[in-house]
């Protein structure tokens, strides 16, 4: 048996001896790129058993713009790289993870865009993470997974599965950032309050504001009326910025 053939594609995993929860370990890797926090709030047995932090993916596809030809690209991607998940763990170990805008939706119909667009949310950021904090909120256990991607060769692999893991335990090992000190370290600017879209006083709440005004919010209402009885839509989410 030769070096590498002693080494497979099983992801390192180790527990978080810290005992950190998983709000304290996104703390601490919040300032990192791409950085996710599927949050189980809940903590339900069936559907909220597991949270999870990932950051530092080693490969990002964002996109501005809606097409359809993206979903092609995101499954190259997946055929590129592979993923082992170990028995008896949380159920994410690593692979693609992010969010989809709703304005994609504009590669599947005919659709207006947004009137107002000042903070440039992508139409999707994804991430390919090697390495995941997982939780077991059911158990009280936590882990740090390691997969070693997107090294191919096993030997090569296992041995960036090892670095990332103390990569991300000595992470996990400092104090969280101060708040002051991420919003500085941020990459994006602070968008001008000219720039936002209008918004208005609310009347009940002092300080509190809308994109709508009442009188607007009415008209919408109305209009959303209508689409029913017209039966061009059965339901409508009117959404405000507050």
């Amino acid at each position: 048996m030769t070096l590498s053939e002693a080494y497979t594609d099983s992801p390192l995993v180790e527990p978080i001896q810290q005992g950190l929860t998983a709000h304290e370990v996104f703390q601490r890797l919040s300032h990192l790129p791409f950085c996710i926090f599927f949050d189980s709030a809940m903590q339900q047995a069936h559907h909220g058993r597991y949270s999870f932090v990932a950051a530092d993916p080693f490969s990002t596809t964002v996109r501005q713009d809606p097409s359809s030809k993206h979903i092609s690209e995101l499954a190259e991607t997946l055929e590129s790289f592979s993923c082992e998940n170990v028995e008896g763990l949380p159920p994410f170990q690593g692979g693609l993870a992010g969010l989809f805008g709703y304005e994609w939706g504009g590669s599947f119909e005919t659709i207006p865009v947004a009137a107002m667009d000042e903070f440039q949310v992508p139409v999707l950021a994804i991430g390919w993470y090697d390495v995941v904090a997982a939780f077991d909120h059911q158990t009280n256990e936590a882990w740090l997974i390691s997969q070693g991607a997107p090294e191919q060769d096993p030997l090569a692999r296992r041995e960036r599965a090892t670095s990332r893991m103390k990569q991300f335990h000595q992470r996990l090992a400092n104090p969280p950032m101060h708040e002051t000190e991420f919003i500085l370290r941020g990459t994006t600017e602070p968008v001008a309050e000219s720039d936002l879209a209008q918004f208005y006083s609310h009347s009940q709440f002092d300080g509190v504001t809308s994109t709508f005004s009442q009188a607007d919010y009415q008209s919408a209402v109305a209009r959303v009326i209508e689409y029913i009885r017209d039966g061009d839509v059965f339901q409508v989410n009117l959404s405000q910025r507050l």
